[in-house]
């Protein structure tokens, strides 16, 4: 992750609302993570504050997206013993 070093990225992770980022970026970290973690505790009122830091439906898609996808190629990774090293 470009400029955080491996000690912002496990603060991060743990509470992405302290995360080293703009209150813009952070903010969609944090949806992100809650929308990985508890999707169904997601609600419009979420989206409605993504859009009011001027976020896009586009953006916010292609966010979540990638979230998803990370957490699809760690399980393969975990999966497929990739993660261990020799």
């Amino acid at each position: 992750m470009q400029g955080l070093s491996d000690e912002d990225i496990e603060n991060m992770q743990k509470d992405p609302l302290n995360a080293p980022l703009d209150d813009r970026d952070r903010a969609m970290v944090a949806f992100v993570m809650k929308a990985v973690k508890s999707p169904d505790a997601v609600e419009k009122q979420d989206i409605d504050r993504l859009h009011e830091l001027g976020w896009t439906d586009s953006d916010i898609l292609d966010a979540l997206a990638h979230g998803t996808n990370m957490i699809g190629s760690s399980i393969l990774m975990k999966t497929f013993k990739m993660d261990q090293t020799c």
